[in-house]
């Protein structure tokens, strides 16, 4: 999640596109998540939807 971690050498094309591929975007994406979604443990979470 840390889009200046230092970049892997000698790895394939494939892995450093799934692997670095818009890790600029994560800190925002994680905290728009975070604020738009209720958060806790799944048996309260499914119990208070379905009551």
């Amino acid at each position: 999640m840390d889009p200046d971690q230092p970049r892997q050498v000698g790895i394939s094309f494939k892995t450093r596109f799934r692997h670095y591929l818009n890790l600029g975007r994560m800190e925002k994406r994680l905290d728009a998540l975070i604020r738009h979604f209720d958060w806790g443990r799944m048996d309260q979470i499914f119990l208070r939807q379905s009551v």
